[in-house]
């Protein structure tokens, strides 16, 4: 439910996320020479064909990863499932902790969700990185979340900064705002010795 979502549509367009048409994508990308492959969304795990939209890219010889927010993969073992078809690692947006993180997903209680399903992804021994949308909305708060996620998980892989450019007007910031947060961000991940990196396609200008 987050409004400032870059990956966000109103629903799933049959001609471009249809089974066959994104089984068609992986086998285009992988025949172009593509080595990792970007499952994202909305919210994959709401797709039951994933586990065999991952066997289909691995068996091509691609190294898959997975956007999520992370509410689904503690249900039904989800997390395991992914790791058996031969999911490399996930990418959890975490864009705020504990109750900041529901207020920014408009849902009560998915941090909780968040939370269980990063422990289950860790636990099924699938690489873990978080990304992280930066806004106005959370600039002030950014600064903890190394230590706080240090302090929750151990192994994560690292962090993945994006910042907010195109949203409504309450999750907008001016840049050298956020630039400011992205350095204090910065410190506090070296602090914690969790690698951050900047989303070349997110990034500040």
């Amino acid at each position: 439910g987050c409004e400032f979502c870059h990956a966000r549509a109103a629903a799933d367009d049959p001609a471009r996320h249809g089974a066959a048409q994104i089984e068609a994508e992986i086998d285009a990308a992988v025949a172009k020479g593509a080595t990792e492959l970007v499952l994202t969304g909305g919210e994959p795990l709401l797709r039951t064909e994933l586990e065999g939209w991952i066997r289909r890219a691995c068996a091509a010889g691609a190294r898959v990863l997975v956007e999520t927010n992370g509410t689904l993969l503690s249900v039904d073992d989800r997390a395991a499932a992914l790791a058996r078809a031969g999911l490399a690692r996930v990418r959890v947006g975490v864009n705020g902790w504990g109750e900041e993180a529901d207020a920014l997903a408009r849902l009560r209680g998915a941090w909780r969700w968040t939370e269980r399903g990063i422990a289950a992804a860790l636990d099924a021994d699938l690489e873990v990185e978080i990304s992280l949308a930066l806004g106005a909305a959370n600039l002030s708060a950014v600064a903890q979340l190394p230590r706080q996620l240090a302090g929750a998980f151990g192994g994560l892989q690292g962090l993945l900064l994006r910042f907010i450019s195109e949203a409504p007007a309450a999750h907008l910031a001016a840049w050298p705002e956020l630039a400011a947060a992205a350095l204090g961000l910065a410190q506090a991940c070296r602090d914690v010795n969790l690698p951050l990196r900047v989303d070349p396609g997110h990034s500040l200008p």
